[in-house]
C-alpha cells in the first residue's frame, strides 16, 4: 500500500501531543522507517545490492513524490520541527500498514518460493517474526523481534534437545525455529546483538558442545563456519568463540524444556573454564550428523535415558504450515527441511530490509581467529557471489527470479485489495501486529 509523503507528514505533525497526554502513547516496537521498496528485474552483469559489492535482486526505491522529488521543507519554505520519538512512533505505524497482508497471502508466496529451492524460503517465512539486515561483513542477516523485545532471549533456549538418528537434535518451540537452528549460522554483534545468517545445509543442530560432571553447554556456531561441515573439540579456539555465545543447563535438566533452566550469564565464563569441549559434527551418507555429549554417559548421570526419536525430513510444510511446532510422535520427528541449494542464492533478495548496518564487530573470544578460517569464509562466500552472476543469466535462473518477481507482485495486488476491503473498519488495524 502505497503511503504518500504528504500523508506521512500529516501524522507527524498530529503526533506531536503535548508531554503528558495518554493518546500519543504507542507500544514500543522496532523502527521498521524506510522508502517503500519494489522489485526490480536483475539485468545481466548488473551489481545490485548493498555498496560492498553484493549482487542480489535489485530493489527499486520509489519516491513518494510526483517525478521522484522527496518532501522537501527547505524549497517549500515551511519548515516542520518534530520530536524524534515522533518520527519513530509514526514510522513504525506506517510500516504496520504498508506489511499488512490479507490471510494466507504468506503462504502462498511460500508455495512458489518453494519450488525454486532458494533462499525465499527463508526471506517469504522469516519476515513475519523479525526483520532483515544488510552487513559488510555477511551480507543479509536477520535479527528475531524477541532479541529487542526480550533482554535474555538467546538462540538454542526456547525448547530441548531430543537424540536422533543423526546425534542431539534441536526441537524448537519458536515458530521459526525449523530454519535458524537447523540451516545457517548465529553471530552475536556488539552493537546490535544476536543475528541469524542463511545457510544452504540442513543439520540437527549447528552448535559447540562443552560439559563436565555438572553441567552441558552449546554455543551457536559463528557465521565463518559456514562453507564447512566438519567440526571437533577445537572449534573453540580455531574459531575465536566467545565464552558468553555459551548457555549452561545442569545436567539433570538437559533433557527437558531448557528454558528456565540455564544458568546465568554471569556465571558462565566460570563454568566454560572448567568444562570440556566435546564438539563433533560430521557428514555421514549424505546427512550431517551432530555429536556432543554421549548419550549413555548422560543417560548415566540423570538416571534416565533421554527422549530418542528418529528424523523425518520433509521437503513441504505439513498441514498448519512451516510455523508449526515439531512434534514427537511413536519415536518419530517429522521436520519441515525444504532444499534451498540453488546456485543463485547470493542473487536473491528479501522485499524489505529495514536498515543497511555496514560494518558491524562480532563478539569474540579474546584471541585471535585462525587465519585460514577468515580466509576460507572469505573466498567461499566471493566464489557463491560469482556461481549467482553465472546462474541468472541461465534458463533455470532467470525462470526462478522471475517466479519471485511474479509472486510478489500478486502479493502486494492482495494486500492493497485486502486494505481496500478492510477501509470501511477505521484505522484501529494501523496499530495491530
Amino acid at each position: 500500500m502505497k503511503i504518500p509523503a504528504y500523508l506521512v507528514l500529516l501524522l507527524l505533525v498530529a503526533s506531536c501531543k503535548p508531554p503528558g497526554d495518554a493518546s500519543n502513547t504507542l507500544e514500543n516496537a522496532p523502527d521498521q522507517s524506510g522508502t517503500r521498496e519494489s522489485v526490480a528485474t536483475v539485468e545481466e552483469g548488473t551489481e545490485a545490492g548493498s555498496p560492498q559489492g553484493d549482487h542480489r535482486v535489485a530493489v527499486a526505491l520509489e519516491e513518494d513524490q510526483p517525478g521522484g522529488e522527496p518532501l522537501n521543507p527547505e524549497r517549500t519554505g515551511k519548515a516542520v520541527i518534530v520530536p524524534e520519538e515522533e518520527v519513530s512512533k509514526v514510522a513504525t505505524r506506517v510500516a504496520r500498514v504498508e506489511r499488512m497482508e490479507p490471510p494466507g497471502a504468506g503462504d502462498a508466496r511460500l508455495a512458489h518460493a518453494l519450488e525454486s529451492e532458494d533462499y525465499e524460503v527463508f526471506f517469504v517465512a522469516l519476515s513475519r517474526y523479525g526483520e532483515w539486515f544488510q552487513t559488510a561483513e555477511y551480507g543479509l542477516v536477520w535479527q528475531a523481534r524477541e532479541v529487542r523485545t526480550t533482554p535474555d532471549w538467546r538462540p538454542y533456549t526456547r525448547g530441548r534437545w531430543l537424540y536422533s538418528d543423526q546425534g542431539w537434535s534441536w526441537s524448537s518451540d519458536e515458530p521459526f525455529g525449523w530454519a535458524v537452528y537447523h540451516y545457517g549460522r548465529w553471530a552475536l554483534l556488539k552493537t546490535h546483538g544476536w543475528v541469524w545468517i542463511p545457510g544452504e545445509d540442513w543439520a540437527p543442530a549447528w552448535v559447540a558442545w562443552r560439559q563436565n560432571e555438572e553441567f552441558i553447554g552449546w554455543a551457536p556456531l559463528p557465521p565463518e563456519t559456514l562453507y564447512n561441515d566438519t567440526y571437533d573439540s577445537g572449534v573453540d579456539t580455531y574459531y575465536d568463540m566467545s565464552p558468553s555465545c555459551y548457555s549452561f543447563v545442569p545436567i539433570d535438566y538437559f533433557d527437558r524444556p531448557i528454558a528456565s533452566h540455564c544458568v546465568s550469564q554471569s556465571t558462565v565464563l566460570t563454568i566454560v573454564i572448567r568444562t570440556t569441549n566435546v564438539t563433533r559434527i560430521e557428514p555421514r551418507n549424505h546427512r550431517i550428523h551432530c555429536w556432543g555429549p554421549d548419550y549413555h554417559w548422560v543417560s548415566r548421570r540423570i538416571g534416565r535415558k533421554p527422549p530418542q526419536c528418529r528424523l523425518d525430513l520433509r521437503d513441504r510444510p505439513g498441514p498448519i504450515g512451516p510455523h508449526e511446532r515439531h512434534e514427537l510422535h511413536q519415536g518419530q520427528l517429522r521436520v519441515f527441511a525444504p532444499r534451498v541449494r540453488a546456485p543463485w542464492n547470493a542473487a536473491v533478495s528479501p522485499v524489505r530490509v529495514s536498515n543497511n548496518w555496514g560494518h558491524v564487530t562480532a563478539v569474540r573470544g579474546g584471541g585471535r581467529m585462525d587465519r585460514e578460517a577468515v580466509r576460507g569464509y572469505r573466498q567461499n562466500a566471493l566464489r557463491r557471489e560469482e556461481l549467482a552472476r553465472e546462474a541468472v543469466r541461465s534458463a533455470q535462473g532467470r525462470q526462478a527470479l522471475e517466479r519471485h518477481r511474479q509472486a510478489r507482485e500478486a502479493a502486494e495486488r492482495r494486500r492493497i485489495a485486502h486494505g481496500r476491503t478492510d477501509g470501511r473498519h477505521g484505522d484501529e488495524r494501523v496499530t495491530e501486529d
